[in-house]
């Protein structure tokens, strides 16, 4: 019979939670519009926590507990990894974090509508662009990395 841990201390020490979501316009909201709008997240440490700006972020949340199929010894919980990101104001007691995720977008060069109407072949370009967390969540974990 597995129990599933939740001392999350025993993962790191220095640990905080997802307390909020934060628009674009920097308000706080209840939830993102959708799940292209996980870009910034609240969390419960701030400046008396000795949170700086810069700082780097992981967010996870945590899975089932893991067993060694052999020795039958926990492993630990596994870790679902939301997204990669960076502290990027911080109040008294929290502070707010933005993904550094990306993802490569793939799109047509501005002659591509020439070259299609004249018969030529279209050129494609690839372009880095901002990638939000993954399903980001009330709760979710964060450890300084």
């Amino acid at each position: 019979d597995i129990t599933q841990s939740n001392n999350v201390t025993d993962l790191n020490p220095y640990y905080a939670k997802v307390i909020g979501f934060v628009d674009g316009a920097g308000n706080l909201v209840d939830k993102p519009e959708d799940e292209k709008s996980y870009y910034k997240l609240l969390i419960n440490v701030g400046e008396k926590d000795e949170v700086k700006t810069g700082e780097r972020i992981l967010v996870f949340a945590l899975g089932q507990e893991m067993v060694d199929p052999e020795s039958g010894d926990s492993l630990g919980c596994f870790e679902v990894v939301r997204g990669y990101g960076r502290v990027v104001s911080t109040q008294s007691r929290m502070s707010v974090i933005e993904s550094s995720r990306t993802k490569t977008v793939r799109f047509q060069k501005a002659q591509a509508i020439n070259a299609l109407i004249s018969g030529h072949s279209v050129e494609y370009g690839e372009r880095e662009e901002k990638a939000p967390f993954l399903n980001a969540m009330i709760g979710d974990l964060v450890r300084f990395i």
